[in-house]
């Protein structure tokens, strides 16, 4: 199995040019405020949320669900085939950028670690509880 890693980690292992690729003073900030306020008892790793923003935006510009999630559909395959135990087929349901697609989208990345990582897989989370 090839060793996958993150963007960040490997942005890490190359070293920019002074001031870097994109210097900080070409961009512009915006700051949004929607006044909502989170909960503290948020219970998604900021990763997860990346994972899954990243497979909506692939499923966005037109990719198919299985290519968008193609990690995760390979970490449910490795979840069944180790514990033996099914996974609720209405995480699959995905129709576009809606709350309950959001949700089922953070779900189904939490399977990713079963692909990437099966040291780590033993920390899974039920994604029932996302």
């Amino acid at each position: 199995m090839i060793d996958m890693v993150s963007v960040t980690q490997l942005a890490r292992t190359y070293k920019q040019p002074y001031g870097g690729y994109l210097p900080v003073r070409t961009f512009t900030k915006k700051q949004f405020d929607d006044g909502i306020e989170l909960s503290t008892n948020e219970n998604i790793l900021p990763q997860l949320v990346g994972l899954a923003v990243d497979y909506l935006t692939r499923l966005c510009q037109n990719q198919s669900f299985e290519t968008a999630f193609f990690i995760s559909l390979r970490g449910i395959d490795n979840y069944k085939a180790i514990t033996n135990q099914s996974v609720d087929p209405s995480m699959m349901e995905i129709n576009g950028l809606d709350d309950k697609s959001i949700i089922n989208a953070c779900r189904l990345a939490s399977f990713d670690v079963w692909y990437r990582n099966l040291a780590a897989a033993r920390t899974f989370k039920d994604p029932k509880l996302i």
